[in-house]
């Protein structure tokens, strides 16, 4: 399966907009000039696995999750994840998020139906 640099471009521009870092933060942290480093974000250049890794490293994002990749793994740290979130809750606040979490993933998978026509 080839790797879409478009795809690892938008995932890196949205998690640095998430941290609240410039595009020239970033060239400068990586050595590269903001004019590459924007075409790294918009997909118009290839990017080296060392490179891949230090912005996954700047930005806190697990190499397997640029990549685009799936994995086992990823899911069972999801799942983890949301056992802490939820440890210690009580019937009621359990409710309040189910409550919740239903409607928002209807709308995800309402979304991705949508994309897919």
């Amino acid at each position: 399966m080839a790797i879409s640099y478009q795809k690892l471009g938008r995932c890196i521009r949205n998690r640095r907009k998430e941290k609240g870092i410039t595009q020239e933060q970033m060239a400068e942290q990586m050595g590269y000039s903001p004019g590459y480093y924007s075409k790294l974000e918009r997909g118009e250049r290839k990017i080296s696995l060392d490179h891949l890794s230090r912005i996954s490293d700047l930005l806190d994002i697990p190499l397997h999750v640029r990549l685009g990749k799936e994995s086992d793994s990823s899911m069972a740290d999801m799942n983890r994840l949301f056992l802490e979130i939820t440890d210690g809750c009580d019937a009621e606040e359990m409710e309040l998020l189910v409550g919740f979490c239903r409607p928002v993933l209807d709308l995800i998978r309402q979304s991705r139906e949508g994309a897919d026509r």
